[in-house]
């Protein structure tokens, strides 16, 4: 009998010692959000947050802008469709499940487009490349590409395509600096591959310098001044200024 009762006692103690939750909410939420800036005007505002599905999730920023919705995944993304300067500032990403809340916070910058430093014709490219003949470009088409991709591309008198800017993203791009991946296709939000095509050869703008996206009158103008221009196979360089402009 006493073997017994030491066996109760020590069931007994085990479940007192189970961990409770104080606040008497078993409801599991968690929530990170992110953005990537500065954003120029007339850009996209892009936020990235994560959290549980079926979560309320309530953004409010400065000068009163508040947005909700509905999670249907758990890594979901909102987009400010075209960013004005007073979207600059702090703000707060609160998601709500049940009787869970948690917060994060974000804090961006939304910038006046700048002007390019140099001052080019239209669809014309001057460089000190070796093997690119090219000075003028007769069209510029831009199409998605690969299901991604947005590719803005020059024609030259032989009609093959020698000038390539590829944005991230399938839809037109938006105004604003733009930063060279150093390749041919980015992988980042507001990075682009920018390639230079000679007959047999290719340069590619050199990572992380940048060129300007303007759009006046439903024109798209792309403005690259004085940028460092690499040779894929044998790292050789040159410096390239062009101008293209896609109806």
């Amino acid at each position: 009998m006493k073997y017994c009762i030491l066996v109760f006692i020590v069931i007994g103690v085990l479940f007192s010692c189970k961990k409770e939750d104080s606040s008497g909410c078993n409801t599991k939420l968690y929530l990170k959000a992110s953005s990537l800036g500065p954003y120029y005007e007339g850009s996209q505002i892009k936020f990235d947050i994560s959290t549980t599905t079926d979560t309320k999730v309530q953004i409010s920023g400065p000068n009163g802008y508040y947005h909700e919705f509905v999670t249907e995944d758990e890594e979901n993304t909102f987009i400010i469709d075209t960013a004005r300067l007073e979207h600059s500032g702090n703000y707060q990403i609160k998601g709500l499940k049940d009787c869970k809340v948690e917060s994060d916070y974000i804090d961006f910058t939304v910038l006046p487009v700048p002007s390019p430093t140099c001052d080019l014709e239209e669809n014309v490219i001057e460089h000190d490349l070796t093997g690119i003949y090219d000075s003028t470009y007769q069209y510029v088409y831009g199409h998605t590409l690969q299901g991604k991709y947005y590719e803005i591309y020059g024609i030259n008198n032989s009609h093959s395509r020698r000038f390539n800017v590829v944005f991230y993203g399938t839809s037109r791009p938006r105004p604003g600096k733009y930063r060279a991946t150093g390749m041919e296709n980015p992988g980042l939000f507001n990075y682009c591959g920018v390639e230079v095509k000679g007959s047999s050869h290719s340069y590619f703008m050199q990572e992380d310098d940048y060129f300007i996206v303007e759009e006046e009158n439903g024109k798209l103008i792309i403005t690259i001044c004085s940028a460092t221009f690499i040779r894929e196979y044998d790292g050789s360089q040159g410096t390239v200024s062009a101008k293209l402009v896609l109806n």
